[in-house]
């Protein structure tokens, strides 16, 4: 099934992201967790929403769409 999914290499743009999204949530004094920054970072760039259950670690980040269940 892993036929359904593709694999987005690190590139130049998801490296600045992921600096700039851990600056950021640093600045404001709610750290990331790297792999976290990572995945935002990636969909920053490929501009996809991200879907998850822990939709408090990716608050706060800019021009990121996050798609959670209501609590």
């Amino acid at each position: 099934m892993l036929s359904f999914y593709s694999i987005q290499h690190s590139n130049a743009t998801i490296c600045e992201n992921w600096a700039k999204v851990m600056y950021a949530r640093q600045k404001l004094g709610r750290p990331i967790s790297s792999t976290d920054a990572w995945v935002a970072a990636t969909a920053l760039f490929l501009n996809v929403p991200v879907v998850t259950h822990n939709g408090k670690d990716f608050e706060s980040i800019s021009g990121l769409t996050v798609v959670t269940e209501a609590e």
